[in-house]
Parts: structure tokens; C-alpha cells; sequence
């Protein structure tokens, strides 16, 4: 086949994909045919149709697997994006640690309170010492 046969062939099919309009950059595309972006754009294109024609047995969903949760919206994405909302794991992570932190600090005031009694007691031993000599 010849260019203007191949030509004629694309005009064709365009029209009737597009109810018989006519291809309307017909001018711009003759500039643009032999560019190196306009190539790397239609081998690039042409990947892509090999590609989605022969499915990758690899790269197919199966539905059951998928996870029951549904996907983040987008202004909720939007905004913990933007630091607006923060995420309920990093807020139960924050609670978590201070819940822990709080009952340390418990625990180190009754162990504080425990060696001021045991400092008394002492004390008082050695009042009651000193007044038996």
C-alpha cells in the first residue's frame, strides 16, 4: 500500500468512528508525522494496545482477595495530605504512648511515696535509738 492509500484508509475509518466528520488537523498532522515526539508517541501507543490485548495472568484481580474496606475519598486524602485531619493510626499510636507514659509516672510516684515512708520509719528508729542510749 502506497502512503496516499494508507491515508485515504485512516480518513475513512476516522469518519465513520466519528459520524462521517472529517479528520479536521489533517494539516497539523502532516507537519507533525515525521517529529520525534509525534513517533515516540505512536510506538508508545502502540505498546500499549499489545499490552492490554494479552492480559498478564500476573497483573489480574481477583475480587475475593480484595480487602472489604473501602478506599480513602478524596477529600479525606486530600486533607491528611495537607495535615488539615491526622490519621486515626497515628492518633491511637499518640494515645497509646501516653496512656503508658501516664501510668509510669503512677507508678513512679508511688514508689516515691513508698521510699518517703521508709525514709520516716527509719528515722523514727534512730530517734528511738539515740533515746534508749
Amino acid at each position: 500500500m502506497s502512503d496516499d492509500q494508507k491515508m485515504d484508509q485512516a480518513l475513512q475509518l476516522y469518519a465513520s468512528e466519528h459520524s462521517d466528520k472529517p479528520f479536521a488537523l489533517l494539516h497539523v498532522w502532516r507537519i507533525l508525522r515525521h517529529e520525534k515526539k509525534w513517533s515516540a508517541y505512536v510506538k508508545k501507543q502502540g505498546k500499549e494496545k499489545d499490552k492490554s490485548s494479552t492480559p498478564n495472568p500476573a497483573d489480574v484481580v481477583n475480587v475475593d482477595d480484595a480487602s472489604k474496606q473501602r478506599p480513602t475519598g478524596h477529600k479525606k486524602a486530600k486533607d491528611e495530605r495537607n495535615g488539615k485531619k491526622k490519621e486515626p493510626v497515628a492518633s491511637a499510636a499518640i494515645t497509646e504512648k501516653l496512656n503508658k507514659f501516664i501510668e509510669a509516672s503512677t507508678k513512679a510516684e508511688k514508689m516515691a511515696e513508698v521510699q518517703q515512708s521508709l525514709a520516716n520509719k527509719k528515722l523514727e528508729v534512730a530517734k528511738e535509738q539515740r533515746l534508749k542510749c
